[in-house]
């Protein structure tokens, strides 16, 4: 967070309140980050609007499982 915000120019805060979709936040925090990617499937699933693995990852947190490719 801290990384992010000096980069941004604003504080912790700012940059967990306005750019970080909170869905990351609980992840990280409720040390589940490593299974949602693992559950997001992104290797296995059809790509999405030629998205990197990272980004499909994110779509999945901030969409829910419905969100998957089929």
């Amino acid at each position: 967070m801290k990384a992010v915000a000096r980069k941004l120019g604003n504080t912790p805060t700012v940059c967990r309140r306005c750019y970080i979709h909170p869905a990351v936040i609980e992840a990280y925090t409720g040390r589940t980050l490593e299974g949602t990617w693992r559950r997001a499937g992104v290797p296995r699933q059809k790509a999405t609007d030629g998205l990197r693995e990272e980004e499909a990852v994110l779509l999945f947190m901030i969409r829910g499982p419905q969100s998957q490719v089929a």
